[in-house]
């Protein structure tokens, strides 16, 4: 089977489509996302086959099963979903597609309107920021009752860095506390 953008371009006029929302976690950012469907077995191996293919264009995808009831045939979903991959398929697609021509340009131009404003310019102060919080404090500010959305704006980066750290020291304490009660438990056993 050749899969080329063209054929894709039809499956998408035929069974896509460009969905948009309000991405509350990112503070008020839209996430979009390009979706197209397949039933039955067959549709699985042809979206996995496009998936594959749009791989080779840097543009990343997963297809996942939309109904969970056995006794409905199975309906599959190839999703599109990371802000880049989504802008590269639109691209490639907006000059092959006919029925869904208009929503591939709207959209294209609706994400040239709203850029990402969370690329990586905050990923990079986010790693920097997180050799550098000093998590004591973290810590006590949250057993104080502030939310991680007032951390992520005391400590200037986001929630889910605040989170993260949280998260790795946590499992730090964790493991530093096992790994003296089982050389506890050891010297217990020796002078025995």
């Amino acid at each position: 089977m050749r899969i080329d953008w063209t054929y894709i371009a039809g499956f998408f006029d035929g069974e896509g489509c460009v969905t948009t929302h309000l991405n509350r976690a990112r503070r008020g950012s839209f996430g979009t996302h390009v979706i197209i469907s397949q039933s039955q077995e067959r549709g699985r191996l042809l979206l996995e086959a496009i998936r594959d293919f749009m791989a080779t264009h840097d543009i990343k995808g997963y297809v996942m099963r939309v109904n969970r009831n056995s006794s409905q045939k199975p309906c599959w979903n190839l999703v599109v979903a990371a802000r880049p991959s989504v802008e590269r398929m639109l691209r490639h697609l907006s000059g092959r597609v006919i029925i869904k021509k208009v929503i591939v340009e709207d959209t294209l131009r609706f994400l040239k309107a709203f850029p990402c404003t969370r690329g990586s310019v905050t990923a990079e102060r986010n790693r920097a920021a997180m050799r550098y919080l000093n998590v004591e404090a973290i810590i006590v500010d949250r057993k104080s009752g502030m939310t991680y959305a007032a951390l992520a704006e005391k400590y200037q980066t986001s929630p889910s860095t605040i989170q993260y750290r949280l998260k790795s020291e946590s499992r730090r304490y964790h493991e530093e506390y096992r790994a003296k009660r089982k050389a506890e438990k050891i010297r217990l056993r020796e002078t025995a």
